[in-house]
């Protein structure tokens, strides 16, 4: 079961907190989807605060001038502590093994809150890992399995994916066969077309040395933009074999039901 509260965020990007129970365990999510907007904006006003009362440190008691000073250094301080935190977050973030069950998470989250305003889907769809969501609107598979093999889904792609410096990006405004001829033209490194996500958008997954230079390629083909995506691994290629046999295996394990509504497979 699944208990969903939409909580009201002061005008800033709303909270949902979710709440999980499987096999009389309780566990608790919160996820925070606030993009750091509302932690930047509690720094600035922090930070106007200490500076205007070091001003008025220096212009009341002059003698103790020091003390201003020691309020500036302790901000700059601050500053770089709360940078370095999010920094190291983001950087954990994109990790697969975190970003697959964050997203799957905030999904499901949003899914009952959908559900709860009675707002219903008459077929579901869902890209890659979003085909784990749409199948558990259908009732297809269970909340608790899908955040165990989705878990599982994060780990083997990210530890069973061979060692290297891999990279993926989106290549807009070439066709289909543009992108993957311009694949085939890569001579070092390794790059392949990864998913066909709509006419004018395909990803390309590969080593670094081959996505820089079908980056170059691309543009030279008349591609309007090639964006770097945040990822960790070349997903949707045969370098992630090893963990496509282990998350099979795992797949086995599940139970699958009939779908409850239409899922439209990718």
């Amino acid at each position: 079961m699944m208990n969903c509260k939409y909580i009201k965020n002061r005008g800033f990007v709303p909270k949902i907190k979710i709440k999980m129970y499987s096999n009389g365990e309780n566990t608790i999510m919160t996820m925070r989807y606030s993009l750091y907007f509302e932690a930047e904006l509690i720094i600035i006003i922090a930070n106007i605060l200490l500076i205007i009362s070091s001003l008025l440190i220096l212009m009341i008691t002059p003698n103790n001038r020091y003390w201003g000073l020691y309020i500036i250094i302790f901000v700059i301080f601050c500053d770089f502590g709360f940078y370095k935190t999010f920094k190291d977050e983001t950087e954990k973030l994109n990790q697969t093994k975190f970003t697959q069950i964050c997203m799957v998470t905030m999904s499901l989250g949003i899914l009952e809150v959908l559900k709860q305003s009675n707002i219903k889907a008459e077929m579901v769809a869902g890209l890659s890992l979003g085909e784990y969501v749409a199948l558990n609107y259908a009732e297809s598979i269970s909340t608790k399995d899908t955040l165990k093999i989705i878990q599982k889904r994060g780990k083997f792609m990210q530890d069973l994916a061979p060692k290297g410096d891999w990279a993926m990006v989106a290549v807009l405004g070439l066709s289909d066969q543009d992108v993957e001829t311009a694949c085939k033209k890569v001579t070092n490194g390794f790059a392949v077309p990864a998913n066909y996500n709509c006419p004018g958008q395909v990803v390309v997954s590969g080593d670094r040395n081959g996505i820089t230079e079908l980056t170059e390629i691309a543009k030279e083909m008349g591609a309007k933009r090639v964006l770097e995506l945040k990822t960790s691994g070349p997903f949707h290629t045969e370098k992630l074999k090893d963990a496509s046999i282990e998350l099979k295996k795992e797949l086995e394990k599940i139970e699958l039901s009939t779908p409850k509504v239409k899922v439209i497979k990718n």
